[in-house]
């Protein structure tokens, strides 16, 4: 019993999935960050696409939850460069905005997202589709 309960720790330890969320709005960073913190996710914070990059190549996060429009390097074009760099290919990108354009959405998923969500979304979806997603990507 001692040893299912040590390892079952220590396997929660050592795969405390990582999320760099990255936004330029600071509500949307502080209740992702703070819903995720919650459920044992290691969170770091990018408030535009330069600074994301700079943040991933150093963390190589599992997660990245992007918003669209960013000052700077917009999500689109984040999506993209994400899957151009070898060391961050095979991230998930979740893109998580209030712009509910269509063309734009398919655009993000044609380059490089794995999915996303519209804005105003509520903590516990949010949850729900980071776990999914995580728990959807081939084993390493």
């Amino acid at each position: 019993m001692l040893y299912s309960l040590f390892q079952r720790f220590e396997e929660d330890f050592l795969t405390d999935p990582r999320v760099l969320i990255v936004d330029d709005d600071e509500t949307f960073r502080l209740i992702a960050r703070e819903s995720l913190h919650k459920k044992g996710f290691i969170v770091e914070e990018a408030v535009n696409g330069d600074q994301a990059l700079v943040i991933a190549l150093r963390s190589k996060p599992d997660i990245v939850l992007v918003d669209i429009m960013m000052p700077g390097v917009d999500g689109v074009s984040l999506c993209r460069e994400f899957r151009e760099r070898a060391e961050l290919k095979d991230t998930i990108l979740l893109v998580v905005t209030a712009l509910n354009d269509p063309k734009i959405l398919r655009d993000a998923v044609r380059f490089g997202a794995n999915a996303y969500l519209i804005k105003p979304v509520e903590a516990s979806v949010l949850l729900d589709k980071v776990k999914k997603l995580l728990a959807s990507r081939p084993a390493s």
